[in-house]
């Protein structure tokens, strides 16, 4: 039965093909996911996907390669470097399709009462008793992409239940193209008479795209039911049915949550307590947990009570702060798509900002209201053992030299405050304000403190976050001086490492709050750049970046100066052999907590988000051997050493805009889950990395071979005795002597390191008595026997010219054979 035809009111014709269907429906730089197959549907012959205008001519294009063919109904967004048709991938619901029409659900006719569908598919004639019923699919293509998931999924679920369609809640659901094959049936089960396939095609066409709202308005969707959309403050991503009022199981959110008006300054204060950079995009990505809040919820609870600029305005400030997730212009797309029926409102915002530990200030009395404004900076806070007071720097800047936050004792603020004091409207006398806003029932307070940037997860419950952002927002523009000098000058021209390092300090700029467990570091001459390479993202990450330039400041115990820190560059660094602080500093690299001790403060485990960067003219400058894996090190190129006119160009294209043109390239580059599990944990093996490793050797071989050719040690185990012994002492200071009368200080290897080089030589160890005491040594075997395995390891022609007979020297005496 075919209904009247639809007058066409759209293109001036209907598709020929599929990909004309396509094309109507996805813009040429959309996402496409398709499929197609002969006969059994689990068992795919071909899918196409990629952008619209990449897609290949079969099957879409093709009309007579006959067989079942489908696309998906949404656009597929990229995340981790994957594009997959799953719901946590949706980017779009492009167009809204009712199946099995006239078949299970209401007649094609009632149907288009209701609202012209776009396009109508027949798709199979079957048989029910002795008459043949046509099966349809119906569809109405969107105007626009609605990209707000939830608002699509409630529109869908809606629609699918009012429609009998069993399968339409689907955010990214398959529905045929208008030509092919459908083979559904035809192989039947045992029994059963053979159906013959039917061919899909066109029925009939209008062209007219639609806006959410007008299906909205013609399905009279005047108000959500319960068990399509609850009134929001229920778990995002979760329906569920509201039967105990506004609550939805959080006691603390109540009907005036729902309905009352917040001004901007408590919307602003309420955001102040949930972090953008912590939260999943929305209720279907899948980080997500039912509990949480997502930053799409937190948008539309804020544009339910102020859709116009100044909301937009809040909610783009407040997304800024997730650093690496903030992407230019987002709010702004997001914001345009919501509209009246979202399904979230303001207590959305009040129910998470209150379990983050906001306290709305209901009915506030005069003197609330003065504590309110004149705490507003300030919380108490519990660090290490101690209680202090963290004062929240106003401007909201943050530099290298400006912190964003102080943490004075008790008494120091209370001293530095003591002139500040107000008239107490209870009891009409004057007070101190620190007083009384300490004993201040609504003053904000936290059990701990720590920086957890994106990828760092949520802080524990109570803590105060310190990570700030950025120091420069991201901007498209010119950097390609600064790409020049890294890959011709910080990388001397070799392309792999470039490319390498440009994803290390995409995750760094992305990820900040999930290091990857490998440092970059470089060597090079003064004045050929190493700085340069450096400089941009020590004004990108202001507060959150650390130069040393005095190697103590990496070897003390105190290490709260890394507190709130994330990229850490040791500038002009040398390693002195110390095998502790190189144990110390492998530890920060690749450790995801730490132990934090301030002066007068006890020690405490914090989370450790560092990035290392090290820049050295030294020849040994990091604790790394030729199997290292935690550096990326290079030795930077001297073409452009003391070159003024060339740094004067790249440090003014960086201080132009240059800067935030690299942060923004950085954040939109792309990075896969190999990347960030494999590859940036694996850098590529260097010359300057084997230079570090061979140069430990290299002095140690020199040494050793200087022993074995003088063959003096300081005591021999006595009379007749086959072994001498070496107290590993004196035989680790007699190295680093040799070294410096070399002048190569400082030493290249820890004393660890040196025992496991002296003992690749087939070198034991024992505890001889040394005047009545035991000393470890190491056990030496005749000098001709030594001299042998010194060559094998250390080929050196001097030592195979001198006498094999020859034994050891020994000026001193004192040891007994008692070991």
């Amino acid at each position: 039965m075919n209904p009247k035809p639809i007058e066409v009111v759209g293109p001036d014709r209907a598709p020929s093909n599929n990909r004309e269907f396509l094309e109507f429906i996805f813009d040429t730089g959309s996402w496409v996911w398709g499929c197609s197959f002969s006969s059994d549907p689990h068992g795919v012959d071909a899918k196409f996907k990629g952008r619209f205008a990449q897609l290949p001519a079969m099957p879409i294009k093709d009309n007579a390669h006959l067989c079942n063919t489908y696309f998906c109904v949404s656009q597929i967004r990229e995340k981790g470097g994957q594009r997959q048709r799953q719901e946590s991938f949706f980017d779009g619901l492009m167009v809204l399709v009712i199946d099995d029409v006239g078949e299970k659900g209401r007649s094609l006719e009632e149907i288009c009462r209701v609202l012209t569908p776009t396009y109508v598919i027949h798709t199979s004639d079957k048989l029910v008793g002795e008459r043949t019923v046509a099966s349809y699919q119906v569809g109405y293509v969107f105007k626009e992409p609605v990209t707000d998931p939830d608002t699509a999924k409630l529109l869908l679920k809606w629609i699918a239940a009012k429609e009998g369609d069993k399968s339409g809640h689907n955010l990214v659901r398959v529905v045929r193209l208008p030509y092919g094959m459908n083979t559904a049936g035809s192989e039947p089960a045992q029994g059963q008479l053979k159906r013959q396939p039917n061919k899909v095609r066109l029925h009939d066409w209008s062209g007219v795209k639609y806006s959410a709202e007008d299906l909205t308005d013609a399905y009279g969707i005047k108000e959500l039911p319960d068990n399509v959309a609850p009134l929001s403050v229920t778990a995002f991503g979760k329906t569920v049915a509201n039967r105990n009022g506004p609550g939805r199981g959080n006691e603390e959110v109540n009907e005036s949550d729902v309905y009352r008006k917040l001004s901007l300054d408590e919307i602003e204060e309420a955001l102040s307590f949930i972090d953008p950079g912590q939260l999943p995009y929305d209720g279907n990505d899948p980080d997500h947990e039912d509990s949480a809040p997502h930053w799409l919820g937190i948008l539309m609870a804020i544009h339910s009570q102020y859709p116009g600029a100044d909301g937009k305005a809040v909610a783009d400030e407040w997304s800024k702060r997730g650093g690496g997730k903030y992407v230019p212009g987002e709010v702004d797309k997001r914001w345009g798509g919501f509209g009246n029926k979202q399904g979230f409102t303001i207590a959305t915002l009040i129910k998470f900002a209150r379990e983050a530990g906001w306290h709305p200030k209901k009915g506030l009395t005069e003197r609330d209201q003065l504590l309110a404004q004149w705490g507003a900076p300030y919380a108490v806070v519990q660090v290490g053992n101690k209680v202090r007071i963290l004062e929240e720097n106003v401007s909201g800047r943050h530099t290298p030299e400006q912190s964003p936050y102080n943490l004075p004792t008790v008494e120091d603020f209370k001293k530095w405050t003591h002139t500040q004091r107000f008239v107490d409207p209870q009891d009409s006398k004057e007070k101190r304000y620190a007083d009384a806003w300490f004993n201040w029932p609504y003053r904000r307070q936290y059990r701990g403190i720590g920086c957890y940037p994106p990828g760092a997860g949520p802080p524990p419950t109570g803590y105060y976050n310190s990570w700030r952002g950025f120091a420069v927002e991201p901007i498209p523009g010119d950097c390609s001086l600064w790409h020049r000098h890294v890959r011709d000058v910080y990388c001397d021209g070799n392309h792999e490492h470039y490319e390498w390092v440009l994803k290390w300090l995409a995750a760094l700029v992305q990820y900040p709050g999930k290091p990857v467990g490998t440092a970059l570091a470089c060597r090079g001459e003064e004045g050929t750049g190493k700085n340069a390479f450096w400089h941009p993202f020590i004004k990108i990450f202001g507060y959150h970046c650390v130069q040393f330039t005095d190697q103590q400041h990496m070897e003390t115990q105190f290490t709260g100066i890394l507190e709130g820190k994330v990229l850490v560059l040791n500038n002009e660094a040398y390693w002195g052999g110390n095998s502790k602080t190189a144990g110390k500093l492998k530890g920060l690299i690749t450790e995801p907590y730490v132990v934090s001790e301030r002066k007068g403060i006890e020690a405490c485990t914090v989370f450790n988000p560092l990035w290392f960067g090290f820049m050295s003219n030294s020849e040994y400058f990091i604790p790394a051997d030729k199997s290292s894996r935690r550096f990326m090190a290079t030795e930077i190129s001297d073409c452009h050493k003391q070159d003024s006119e060339y740094f004067i160009a790249l440090f003014d294209q960086m201080n132009s805009g240059g800067t935030e043109a690299l942060l923004y390239e950085l954040l939109s580059m792309e990075l896969s889950e190999e990347d960030l599990r494999n590859t940036l944990k694996n850098p590529p093996t260097t010359k300057a990395l084997l230079k570090q490793g061979n140069r430990t050797h290299e002095d140690f071989a020199s040494w050793v071979q200087q022993l074995a050719l003088e063959g003096n040690i300081p005591h021999r185990s006595g009379e007749g005795a086959t072994y001498f012994f070496y107290p590993s002492k004196q035989a680790f200071d007699d190295f680093v002597t040799f070294r410096k009368a070399a002048g190569l200080y400082p030493a290249t290897v820890g004393h660890a390191g040196f025992g496991k080089l002296v003992r690749a030589l087939g070198v034991t160890q024992a505890k001889p008595r040394i005047d009545g005491s035991q000393m470890r040594c190491y056990k030496l075997p005749p000098l001709g026997e030594f001299r042998r395995r010194v060559v094998e390891t250390y080929p050196c022609d001097e030592l195979e010219e001198v006498d094999a007979d020859e034994e050891w020297r020994v000026p001193g005496e004192g040891f007994t054979n008692e070991v």
